[in-house]
């Protein structure tokens, strides 16, 4: 008896790629040089399907001190860039309202860091 053997197509899985930049440094020239440049490119050419900027440390008292690093943070939000903010941090230098208004979400991020280190579908950057 002959048996025919067909090959069945298998689709394949897109699966969702997210980056995280954990921003702690208070560099200026990091921020824009880097941050800013890099999250601007993976939005605008599908680099990554997520990208997430999370405030930690220096950064959010550099955010609150430089109005030019403001305006470019409402920007990558407005392409789409999650942007996030230790409350913890925020709250230790009153920052906490300013960054709201640039449409950052201030929440504590101790576990929420902890589940992206342990995530092999998301990738890390500490800056």
């Amino acid at each position: 008896m002959y048996v025919r053997h067909y090959k069945v197509r298998q689709k394949k899985v897109k699966h969702m790629s997210t980056l995280n930049i954990l921003w702690a440094t208070d560099s200026a020239d990091t921020a824009m040089l880097f941050i800013n440049e890099y999250a601007d490119g993976a939005m605008s050419y599908e680099w990554w399907d997520k990208v997430r900027i999370i405030l930690w440390g220096g950064s959010v008292r550099l955010v609150q001190s430089n109005s030019f690093i403001q305006v470019n943070i409402m920007r990558l939000v407005h392409k789409g860039v999650e942007v996030v903010a230790s409350k913890k941090c925020a709250e230790s230098v009153g920052a906490t309202q300013l960054l709201e208004s640039l449409e950052v979400e201030v929440k504590y991020m101790g576990k929420e860091l902890t589940d992206i280190l342990k995530d092999t579908e998301q990738k890390l950057i500490t800056v």
